[in-house]
């Protein structure tokens, strides 16, 4: 404070987040003087509205992040007129409006909505073994779990149908995977197929020798074209 016959004045060091005004003052004799800082107090601001995009297993998350400008820190949190923290934790947490709210005057918020998508579920690996000779089958079926249906096949990294028709489809590793929305991953799941060519004993046949003939093997009197490694 500096104090002479002609002037009274203060001086001020303000914080940059404060906010002032200037008062004109009078010196002692009453003349006018230097203007006076005045300081009204800090003017906090909420930030801007702002979407959180969340994974059901994701990390727990600050929504104050999510706010747009630049908030101050110090408000309340509220979930449908309740208080609520500042914490997300995606698959606990309800998904909605959060609203934001730092102190006055004037008092002021702003908004994080809060969208959570499900984990996608392509179910467990699983495995199918057929004969050559089965009826088709649908390779969902072979999956463990309890996988959703909106995902996709693929064999070799090509796209192919659900059906596994044995003897014509080619034996191998399907893969099934469910697309998830961002920010959630994908997932997959294989059904390696093993298909069993059927046995063939060949078609009936018949033989007639003499008593006095040579001994002959059997599998020679069978018609078609019967495996080996069969037995009598």
């Amino acid at each position: 404070m500096i104090v002479n016959k002609h002037l009274l004045t203060f001086a001020c060091l303000l914080p940059l987040w404060a906010a002032a005004t200037t008062t004109p003052t009078k010196g002692l004799d009453g003349r006018r003087g230097a203007p006076a800082c005045v300081i009204r107090g800090a003017v906090l601001g909420p930030g801007t509205d702002g979407t959180a995009t969340l994974c059901s297993n994701g990390a727990p998350v600050q929504l104050i992040n999510y706010l747009g400008g630049s908030p101050d820190p110090g408000g309340t949190w509220t979930f449908g007129g309740n208080p609520v923290s500042g914490t997300f934790t995606p698959g606990t947490s309800t998904p909605g409006v959060y609203t934001y709210t730092v102190p006055g005057p004037p008092v002021a918020s702003a908004n994080v909505t809060v969208i959570v998508h499900t984990l996608p579920n392509a179910g467990t690996n699983g495995t199918a073994t057929a004969c050559s000779n089965d009826a088709p089958f649908n390779l969902f079926s072979k999956l463990g779990g309890t996988p959703d249906g909106s995902g996709a096949w693929s064999f070799g990294g090509n796209p192919v149908g659900h059906t596994f028709t044995p003897g014509t489809s080619t034996p191998g590793v399907y893969s099934y995977t469910v697309n998830g929305p961002p920010p959630c991953p994908h997932a997959a799941a294989t059904v390696p197929v093993t298909v069993n060519t059927l046995p063939n004993a060949g078609t009936n046949g018949t033989a007639t020798v003499c008593s006095n003939d040579p001994p002959f093997n059997l599998f020679s009197k069978l018609g078609g074209t019967a495996d080996g490694g069969g037995a009598w």
